[in-house]
């Protein structure tokens, strides 16, 4: 038993440390440290070569941020995926647990039947079920007053089987790219490069720049249309979430039914006490 605490212990510091490098390679990097240089001048004194070797690192890093956000985005879709699926598989099994209280509540229904019938035909003093009134009447009208109060929920009948990715907002959230695949760019209008020429000798730099800054527009169309697939992913959950919170008050009122239907059957089956009663 020690032995399993210590091994789920060991993993929840692993996958923390494996959160806290994570987050350190999405804000810092791990290819490269950012090292600031306090002696570097202001950009209005540098001169053209400074600027130009100044942007290129400057996209450089920009880019591998943005290449490094889109990962994140990538995992948390994943995991969202994940737990789409978890979730039907639990809808499932409430399913299961309402088919099985079903069977449950006819085969209490078959004793009831079965007692009633003993009552009427045995007419044995040693056996509760044949003396007295009729046990079950008793318990049809308590269980119309508990209802009547409010205090028991008629139980539910048995529903339609669950159909996996139910509300359709879940079913993108299982699937790899989701709705929100049309990307940013056709939503947040044609990007533009700025009107700025430098000089000859600079001419690859400024066309290496703008490579660069397509990439970076790429890879921010990426991640905008990520981000809309999560917070559709987000939606379905929620809308699975309260369905089953629905099903899992009708499984208490059901179970709350069937338990009473149990000591009801179980009380009007036992015999009597022999040594409290002695026949006449």
């Amino acid at each position: 038993m020690f032995g399993k605490k210590n091994a789920s212990a060991a993993t929840v510091v692993r996958e923390r440390k494996e959160e806290e490098a994570s987050r350190n390679e999405l804000f810092a990097g791990q290819q490269e440290e950012i090292v600031i240089d306090p002696t570097q001048l202001p950009l209005e004194q540098q001169t053209t070569d400074q600027l130009v070797r100044t942007a290129q690192q400057t996209h450089k890093e920009t880019t591998q941020v943005a290449q490094r956000a889109l990962k994140v985005v990538e995992e948390s879709k994943q995991i969202q995926a994940e737990t789409m699926k978890n979730l039907e598989e639990q809808n499932k099994k409430m399913y299961d647990i309402h088919n099985r209280m079903d069977d449950m509540n006819e085969e209490l229904t078959y004793a009831e039947k079965l007692l009633s019938y003993m009552r009427r035909c045995c007419c044995c003093w040693l056996c509760d079920s044949c003396t007295g009134a009729d046990p079950e009447e008793q318990r049809k009208r308590a269980w119309q007053r508990r209802v009547a109060k409010g205090k028991t929920a008629v139980p539910a009948g048995r529903g339609p089987p669950p159909q996996p990715g139910r509300g359709g907002a879940g079913e993108k959230a299982a699937n790899g790219n989701g709705g929100g695949g049309g990307g940013g760019r056709a939503q947040g209008g044609t990007y533009r490069n700025p009107d700025i020429r430098l000089p000859d000798e600079h001419r690859a730099a400024e066309m290496g720049l703008h490579e660069e800054t397509r990439k970076q527009n790429e890879v921010i169309d990426q991640i905008h249309a990520g981000l809309e697939h999560l917070l559709e992913g987000a939606r379905g959950m929620h809308e699975e979430l309260a369905q089953q919170n629905k099903e899992l008050d009708a499984l208490d009122s059901k179970a709350t039914a069937t338990r009473d239907r149990i000591n009801d059957v179980n009380k009007n089956s036992q015999l009597r006490n022999m040594a409290g009663i002695r026949p006449k």
